[in-house]
């Protein structure tokens, strides 16, 4: 007589078993993916010359300049871009060749997620040599005059130029990208210190 013993508790053990395995190798899998994107920073700087101060006087801000930086896991160094006024166009730096006091902002991991990285950095990339927008500086500068600021700045229009001031660039790749930093105002008009109060940011320590 042959005796037909069945164990539906081991198989049910086996089963959970595996879906346990499949989703931690899913989980890995997710992780080492998102080790190997690219930190993505906002660098904002400090004034270092008289006009500089000036300009952060007149706009009762903190900072006179910003720059998005980049770094592939692979590389040693940020590259910064950023709408320089005094060459006139968007340029790329490495960080440890600038020598401009600033603070780091890091962007948080689910913001991370949502930006198209490819695009970002093909966006970077094309916009080396383009004209620095000195028309922009003016209107963003007239439109953040602290006396009418907090009733001009948020029903200020969109100004379109070919240049771009350093805020407004900053701001525009990172929205073409995938994420906004500032969606209640327009780039035209926005400071270096608007973006340090975007919430995608960490703030720095």
């Amino acid at each position: 007589m042959r005796l037909n013993l069945r164990f539906p508790k081991v198989a049910v053990f086996k089963s959970r078993l595996l879906r346990k395995t499949a989703a931690y190798l899913v989980k890995v899998s997710d992780k080492k993916d998102e080790d190997q994107k690219p930190e993505i920073f906002l660098y904002l700087f400090y004034p270092k010359t008289l006009r500089h101060h000036i300009g952060t006087f007149y706009l009762q801000s903190p900072y006179i300049h910003a720059g998005i930086g980049i770094k592939d896991p692979k590389d040693k160094d940020v590259t910064v871009y950023h709408a320089s006024m005094i060459q006139g166009r968007i340029i790329k730096n490495k960080l440890s060749k600038m020598d401009w006091k600033h603070d780091v902002f890091e962007l948080k991991d689910r913001y991370r997620n949502r930006i198209d990285v490819q695009k970002l950095k093909k966006l970077l990339e094309q916009s080396v040599g383009k004209p620095y927008g000195y028309s922009q500086f003016v209107y963003a500068a007239l439109t953040n005059f602290p006396l009418w600021r907090p009733l001009v700045k948020p029903i200020a229009a969109e100004v379109e130029t070919e240049g771009k001031q350093c805020a407004q660039f900053v701001k525009d790749v990172l929205e073409e990208s995938g994420v906004d930093p500032l969606p209640q105002y327009a780039s035209s008009v926005i400071l270096p210190e608007d973006l340090a109060k975007s919430p995608i940011w960490k703030r720095p320590s």
